[in-house]
């Protein structure tokens, strides 16, 4: 028996639907008996006939048992499921050598919610074998619970998750300006289309809109963009509806009041102007809007962030799952709706509008055209400046921000030290970021008692002065710098706030050392070592450092678990780095001693024998990454290999000896593993007998890589995501595409350049899967935001990119891609590749 369902919403069941499914019901009463009657006629033909002959009888008897339902609701479904499952088993279970043509299924579910979670066990035990489940779905956490449960008879998953795409350049142009192409409109339209963002039912909006116009322009294409957001607001313009009750939705759906209010301070940023969560979730801090009534802020702001992105509000700038909360950018359409509802709400406007009370001022203009002072406005109601390009007039009127509690002149040009003293006056100045035109720090600045965090990383600034340190509320400290030569530690207080030092120069003075007992609450710092002319210079260096390091990792670690450490020897001769040794020496005279850091970074090249010493003093790493110039050996494998809580390992080198290998009871925990190599010399990545690594994400970036090189990746159970070098060859490529179409995940293979968090380029690559679905955009009812996740699931009896990634998540479940090979569900988002 083939049974098809599918649900067409998954909004609670109507009493339609509910009668509809109860009158069905009731007629499975009587198909059961007649059930009984079918499997008892069935076991005489197995005894009087040939195989073929009772296969046709089995085919025409069983169609009496095939009624095709279709209904609305995952209600209605799991009631329907309650009654007809124990039928579909019976079959089942009477004749085992008809289980595969008895229990047949492909179950399509779309736009499956949170408050339906309930009913998914209840659908996942109904249907175990020999069929599929597609569920689509617009949240990475709902794709994530579909897929994820415990292992049955050692299966990998039951599982997996596809990214559906947004459309490209061409095929939107296409949707939305209905065929034509002339120069004018295209060029008109351009920004029109990059605020779609590639998603169907916002271009199919557009569409709509534009065959309105008698004659279409590039000019009216460009009036359209302009008022889009009024577009998705007013409710005369019908041909918006759709969109504008999804986003609308999506919007209000949002847990609570300070989750839209954070959202909604989002739009002060330009549409692809890159988010880095530090950063967002400070301001946010700062302003007050992510406030826990335990005092547990920092918490409630990472929530938020993790909302944003679980809903693909937000999307990364990079596909790979350890860089994806680090820098991200606003989904188009979204960005362009909360823009237009913060400013219609006087919340945030452009510097130079003509309200006179606004909360947040922004300025985005590399010509300063928009940032005239307006005598007017009451500048004073202001708590947050924020501009990227020239400032302007707004320069010379610190003064006049009087509760200010944000100023992010980070991409400022032309405010310069002049201006500097201005800024020090602002007494309720929580959050601080200077551009390239600040080349020193005065004095002044013990006046801001409330700053918390102060960002100096595109500045000038080489020095602080050591008043900075004792800043009572300071929290962050960005930058590059060293302290002032000369100052008295007794002036210091007896405990600061800082938490993160990104980070210190250190050299032959000691004014690092010296601040490390006032800083208790330190969990995050970053130290560059600065080249000493002299040898009684490097050997002051190398005793300040290793005092230093042992002081901030002996503190047993806090309640969040978390303290980094990043240490950057690069511009040191090799071998004159010996603090390693000396904490080595340190640690082995004294037992019982424990150091205590969660991440670790070294970037430069040290001792072969003393580096495997110093990483296995860490054994609480969860992440850990190496940069060097040399090649990595096997015993510094070997020792990382014995870390029992390491979840992701970055290795940047010449080369690996003798290749990456995983032997057995290693890198058990390993999630992420990256490889950063200049050659392969022999396998990149083979696993010994017994080994049985949990590598999720797999980074292989080497651009002389030879096809598979060794890499034994069928044996990596929980693989999902592989990265290339975006420069290997095209041989290559498609060698680890058709090792990756083998693999029971099929992981997307894609290509990265080296540095992910520094300029990633990413290269999009066709998915490993072989279902290309692509229908016409009226199909698209309720798109959400950002394109909808599908997930896809079938299960077997005895085992189981250039631009950013827009789309939501697809779910998968399965081992064999097969099944739909000729049986496609038509109802799919257009351009949706899974």
């Amino acid at each position: 028996m083939y049974f098809y369902v599918e649900v067409r919403s998954c909004l609670p069941g109507v009493i339609s639907d509910v009668r509809k499914v109860h009158d069905y019901m009731q007629e499975e009463k009587d198909t059961e008996e007649e059930g009984d009657a079918v499997v008892e006629e069935m076991d005489e033909a197995v005894e009087e006939k040939d195989d073929k002959a009772v296969e046709e009888e089995m085919r025409r008897r069983s169609e009496r048992l095939e009624p095709p339902l279709t209904i609305s609701g995952m209600t209605v479904l799991v009631r329907a499921l309650n009654n007809y499952a124990p039928l579909l088993v019976f079959h089942a279970d009477a004749n085992r050598r008809w289980r595969w043509f008895l229990t047949r299924y492909l179950i399509v579910i779309d736009d499956i919610k949170d408050i339906h979670l309930m009913h998914w066990n209840t659908v996942r035990k109904a249907f175990r074998d020999n069929g599929r489940i597609i569920v689509t779905t617009a949240t990475q956490s709902t794709a994530n619970r579909c897929c994820n449960h415990p292992r049955e008879e050692d299966r990998c998953t039951f599982g997996y998750v596809y990214n559906m795409k947004s459309l490209g350049e061409e095929d939107s142009r296409k949707i939305a300006l209905m065929g034509r192409c002339t120069p004018e409109l295209v060029l008109g339209a351009e920004k029109l289309l990059e605020k779609c963002g590639g998603l169907p039912l916002a271009l199919y909006s557009v569409a709509c809109q534009l065959s309105c116009e008698k004659v279409l322009t590039g000019k009216f294409c460009n009036k359209l963009c302009n008022d889009l957001g009024t577009y998705l607001e007013r409710e005369d313009q019908t041909n918006f509806t759709r969109l504008r009750g999804v986003l609308r939705d999506n919007y209000n759906s949002l847990p609570d009041y300070t989750v839209r209010t954070c959202l909604l301070y989002l739009g002060i940023f330009p549409m692809n102007h890159p988010l880095k969560k530090n950063i967002i979730i400070r301001r946010w801090l700062a302003e007050g809007y992510a406030r826990h009534y335990q005092g547990r802020h920092q918490s409630v702001a990472d929530e938020n962030f993790k909302t944003f992105i679980n809903r693909s509000i937000i999307l990364p700038v990079v596909p790979i799952s350890n860089t994806i909360e680090k820098t991200c950018k606003a989904q188009g359409i979204m960005h362009v709706y909360t823009l237009h509802k913060s400013m219609s709400n006087k919340f945030i406007m452009p510097f130079g509008s003509q309200h006179k009370k606004v909360r947040h001022f922004f300025i985005h203009d590399s010509n300063g055209g928009n940032s005239r002072i307006m005598h007017d406005i009451d500048l004073s109601y202001a708590r947050s400046l924020t501009v990227i390009g020239n400032a302007g007039d707004t320069g010379s009127s610190f003064d006049k921000y009087k509760l200010i509690r944000v100023l992010d002149l980070e991409g400022c040009t032309d405010v310069k030290d002049c201006h500097f003293k201005d800024i020090c006056k602002l007494w309720n100045l929580r959050y601080l970021s200077l551009g390239p035109s600040i080349t020193k720090t005065p004095k002044e600045i013990v006046q801001l008692k409330l700053l918390e965090t102060l960002d100096v990383s595109k500045t000038g600034v080489n020095v602080l002065p050591v008043e900075v340190i004792g800043l009572p509320c300071m929290i962050h400290l960005i930058g590059k710098f060293k302290l002032q030569d000369s100052f008295k530690a007794e002036r210091m207080p007896k405990e600061c706030m800082l938490e993160t030092i990104l980070g210190f120069v250190a050299d032959k003075g000691k004014g690092f050392l010296q601040l490390m007992d006032h800083m208790k609450r330190l969990n995050k710092v970053k130290i560059w070592c600065d080249c000493e002319e002299t040898k009684q210079g490097r050997v002051d260096l190398n005793n300040h450092l290793s005092k230093a390091i042992q002081k901030y990792t002996e503190t047993p670690l806090g309640e969040d678990n978390v303290r980094s450490l990043s240490l950057d020897f690069q511009a040191l001769p090799q071998g004159s780095l010996s603090a390693l040794d000396q904490l080595c020496q340190h640690y082995s005279s004294r037992v019982g001693q424990t150091y205590h850091l969660s991440s670790l970074k070294l970037q430069g090249n040290s001792n072969s024998a003393t580096l495997p010493k110093f990483v296995a003093l860490f054994r609480d790493l969860t992440k850990l990454s190496i940069s060097t110039t040399l090649s990595v050996t096997q015993h510094l494998l070997s020792v990382i290999g014995e870390m029992p809580v390491l979840l992701y390992l970055k290795l940047t080198a010449n080369s690996i000896d003798d290749g990456f290998i995983i032997q057995d009871e290693k890198f058990r925990s390993l999630h992420s593993l990256c490889l950063v190599l200049k050659a392969v010399e022999t396998s990149v990545l083979t696993m010994e007998d017994g080994a049985r690594p949990e590598i999720i994400s797999l980074q292989v970036i080497c651009k002389d890589l030879v096809g598979l090189s060794g890499a034994e990746i069928m044996r990596l159970r929980e693989l999902k995501e592989i990265s290339l070098h975006p420069e290997v060859d095209e041989e290559t490529r498609k060698a680890w595409e058709a090792e990756a179409r083998n693999h029971h995940n099929r992981p997307n293979v894609l290509a990265i350049a080296g540095e992910l968090e520094e300029t990633p380029v990413v290269v999009e690559e066709e998915p490993a899967h072989e279902y290309h679905i692509r229908e016409e955009p009226p199909v698209v009812e309720d798109e959400p935001t950002a394109t909808r996740s599908t997930m896809s699931a079938e299960v077997e009896p005895e085992s189981n990119a250039t631009a950013p990634i827009k789309p939501g998540h697809v779910v998968g479940f399965a081992k064999g891609a097969s099944m739909l090979a000729a049986e496609q569900p038509q109802n799919v988002a257009p351009s949706a590749t899974c």
